[in-house]
């Protein structure tokens, strides 16, 4: 339990992470996609650690844990620096500077009476707590409607691969566009459109001819939607808040949290009582409410997140080498 208790302490600094490492070593072309690599390594590593168990035995995996855990921990003290020598871009030089000596609880109280935050923060709490309750509970929400505990792992593994795929292209999407706002509603209408499949498929079709194979597309499609959410949702916090990427980080991952444990204890508890349906409806119904909040999402196209004159020529000398 102590063992436990201290790496649930240490894991919000991990998923806080990459948009502070991606602001203060990438160009502002490069972030996105940095923070989407950095997102998906948490993710990826959380899929391994599932596996590894059935894989290896509960003790030579804790061994393997440790092994691992004090490699990156001495990478990090030999070879990992607070920040690059000389600052990616003359924007996050200005930045650097404006931000010294200001107070992180003035920080905070501006994010939290920030409304476009709000909004952010509530669609992306949804739908990540949404996509965990789903990924969390696949067995037991499937296992009614006639599938198997070896059909779930099927769906978690096309949610995993899928997701993996969608976080690269719409970060990349993002990167050369700069548009969040429409990335993210079309994440969010996708969720909502496969939570619907899905719902649809055990419901209706339950396990007769051809209902694995839409529930793997609908499993497939989720992840495909639902993972981008996390990266590009991180980088549009920055676009509304002058907070810092750490704390507007820990804003959305708290909100995705708090709602995504209350989801999977209560639907949970409603499968148990015989109701799978409706947690199938409960949890399109958030996608929905996402969805809601990111269409009152409105990042103003003028923020103090423009590049500055210098960056500007940057930009355009990369843009102009690259055609």
């Amino acid at each position: 339990m102590a063992g436990q208790a201290l790496a649930a302490v240490g894991q919000p600094f991990f998923t806080d992470m990459p948009p502070k490492i991606a602001a203060d070593w990438f160009p502002a072309y490069q972030r996105v996609l940095a923070d989407t690599l950095a997102s998906l390594s948490i993710s990826v590593g959380a899929a391994v650690g599932f596996i590894l168990p059935a894989t290896l035995g509960l003790r030579q995996m804790l061994y393997l844990h440790l092994a691992w855990s004090a490699l990156s921990l001495a990478l990090t003290f030999l070879f990992f620096r607070a920040a690059p020598a000389t600052p990616p871009s003359p924007k996050k030089h200005h930045e650097g500077n404006a931000r010294q000596g200001k107070s992180f609880g003035l920080e905070l109280a501006a994010a939290l009476s920030n409304g476009n935050l709000w909004c952010l923060i509530l669609s992306f709490s949804c739908s990540l707590g949404s996509f965990n309750t789903l990924s969390t509970l696949a067995a037991q929400l499937v296992g009614p409607f006639g599938y198997s505990a070896d059909d779930a792992s099927i769906f978690g593994v096309a949610c995993t691969i899928c997701g993996v795929l969608g976080a690269l292209v719409m970060s990349v999407i993002v990167g050369l566009t700069g548009k969040h706002k429409p990335v993210l509603t079309t994440c969010c209408v996708l969720c909502v459109l496969f939570a619907l499949l899905a719902a649809l498929t055990v419901i209706y079709v339950g396990d007769g001819p051809g209902g694995l194979e839409l529930l793997v597309l609908a499993f497939g499609g989720l992840g495909f939607s639902a993972m981008p959410l996390m990266p590009i949702s991180f980088e549009a916090a920055i676009m509304v808040s002058q907070a810092g990427e750490g704390t507007l980080a820990g804003l959305c991952m708290s909100g995705g949290q708090i709602l995504g444990i209350g989801q999977t204890l209560i639907l949970g508890q409603l499968v148990q009582s015989g109701h799978p349906k409706i947690v199938w409806i409960i949890s399109g119904g958030l996608f929905c409410v996402a969805l809601l909040a990111v269409s009152l999402f409105a990042p103003r196209s003028n923020s103090f997140h423009l590049p500055l004159p210098e960056e500007s020529d940057v930009e355009e000398s990369r843009t102009s080498c690259s055609s």
